[in-house]
């Protein structure tokens, strides 16, 4: 699935990925009774132990989004639904032609 913290793409994660990574950070963080664990609050923030800079970060994904347009609207194209990706995303998976539905 897709990131997108700018709210245009109605079938994405509503955040921008490393947005995504710091909320998954900061939740493991969080200390409680019914949680079975945390990540200590000496453990470096999740992209410096990745070593990932963020702003190379931010290239690389909205390369990756640029990408996945493309490709969803070379999808459409091929499928012959010429009505948009709003109509690709309304149409289950097995309706367009060489796409496999995984789960």
């Amino acid at each position: 699935m897709a990131f997108d913290a700018t709210g245009h793409m109605a079938a994405a994660i509503p955040f921008a990925f490393d947005d995504y990574l710091e909320l998954g950070d900061t939740t493991g963080r969080v200390i409680r009774e019914d949680k079975r664990g945390c990540i200590p609050g000496e453990t470096p923030q999740i992209l410096e132990r990745l070593h990932i800079d963020p702003g190379q970060l931010i290239a690389t994904t909205a390369r990756m989004l640029q990408q996945f347009r493309a490709d969803s609207l070379r999808i459409v194209a091929q499928a012959g639904l010429g009505e948009g990706p709003a109509v690709a995303r309304s149409r289950p998976a097995a309706m367009l032609p060489g796409v496999a539905v995984v789960c």
